[in-house]
């Protein structure tokens, strides 16, 4: 996944303007943004639902956190070389996978991986495999995905969504494969293997059988499905800079980040959900004067009210933790987001949030939870 570092949560902005047709991409939902005025802080929080301290042994330590996934009680982390399970109740140490190897059964590099019935699905770039696990670590079996993919979303048994990230033979982005790696659906073809991986979050949210799917400067969400690839959203931000579909089309990512990485611009979106006629977004944006930024925004689809908040350390002390841990990932409407022991302990301390003052600052991250307002 093109991965980018997760920002300290900011106070940020709201926004009344038009959610409308587009007129040269007559499917795509066209939302505006206005990035200089501000939403309070309960326009997207409605509740902050505490945190869990990780366990911390020998056995479960946790060096950093590159994803996260929540599927019922247990919390997936992967950190780079395994998956750790803990507990989202009490975060007691569950198990983990760590098969990095050369060996049958192991994996050479954790590209990404995703949870289904309890089976971790762990994609492997330079091993060009897929490895399902069960919960103890033992291969249930092995997919030869033939090339090398950069992400993965698991549908069902039958069903696996692959990105390739402009960097394969296939020369398509989005390939669906069955259980034996046959290609069943291929979508965004591209005119260059650029050979190499820029990681950020693709696959950025889900309805029923359908994935929101997003990419690197694009500020269109699509619809992506076996029957089709379809534009369905597009956030128009106010920003001085915007890259163009012809930009994005023509022009190599690599010479794109060398144009706009320190440029006020539209960076990616990160996640997506819809409820009802309110459409909720996390997406990345270069801001003037404060670097790379979370911002979120809330749409109604039928009024036309649209709602912008930059996360960062400017803090309201209702929801003190919202705004200095970093987000992680999703469960529903809950945001999930992690601090470091070392942070967690001077925050706790500094606003009296229950025991985390108590806790050593060589323990592992602590995850905090908020349900969501929309």
């Amino acid at each position: 996944m093109r991965k980018f570092p997760y920002f300290s949560f900011v106070l940020g902005l709201v926004v009344i303007s038009c959610v409308s047709q587009t007129k040269n991409e007559p499917n795509v939902q066209g939302i505006s943004v206005d990035i200089n005025k501000q939403a309070d802080i309960s326009e997207f929080v409605s509740s902050f639902d505490g945190y869990v301290c990780l366990e911390t042994n020998e056995d479960c330590l946790v060096d950093g956190i590159r994803k996260l996934k929540m599927v019922g009680d247990t919390i997936y982390i992967a950190d780079g070389t395994k998956i750790t399970m803990f507990s989202r109740s009490d975060g007691s140490y569950l198990g983990k996978i760590h098969k990095q190897g050369r060996g049958p059964g192991e994996y050479i590099t954790l590209t990404d991986f995703d949870v289904l019935d309890s089976r971790l699905y762990v994609l492997s770039s330079v091993d060009r495999e897929i490895i399902v696990y069960n919960s103890f670590g033992d291969v249930l079996r092995t997919i030869n995905t033939g090339e090398g993919f950069n992400s993965l979303s698991v549908v069902d048994e039958d069903n696996i969504w692959l990105y390739s990230s402009d960097s394969n033979d296939s020369m398509y982005n989005f390939i669906l494969i069955g259980p034996n790696a046959g290609v069943k659906a291929k979508y965004d073809p591209y005119p260059t293997n650029l050979s190499y991986i820029i990681e950020d979050i693709t696959f950025c949210g889900s309805d029923s059988d359908t994935l929101y799917v997003a990419q690197y400067y694009d500020n269109i969400v699509y619809s992506l499905h076996h029957d089709g690839y379809v534009p369905l959203y597009r956030f128009d931000m106010n920003l001085r800079n915007v890259v163009s579909q012809e930009e994005l089309s023509a022009i190599p990512l690599s010479e794109l980040h060398k144009t706009y990485k320190y440029k006020e611009s539209f960076r990616s979106i990160m996640h997506i959900d819809r409820s009802g006629h309110t459409l909720f977004a996390e997406t990345l944006c270069f801001l003037d004067g404060l670097a790379l930024k979370t911002c979120l925004v809330k749409a109604d689809i039928e009024t036309g009210v649209s709602n912008f908040y930059i996360c960062s350390n400017d803090v309201d002390e209702r929801f003190p933790l919202f705004d200095l841990s970093n987000v992680i990932g999703y469960d529903g409407k809950v945001l999930i987001s992690y601090l470091t022991a070392f942070s967690a302990k001077k925050y706790g301390k500094k606003y009296k949030i229950g025991n985390l003052a108590d806790i050593s600052e060589y323990d592992n991250p602590v995850i905090v939870f908020h349900t969501l307002n929309y």
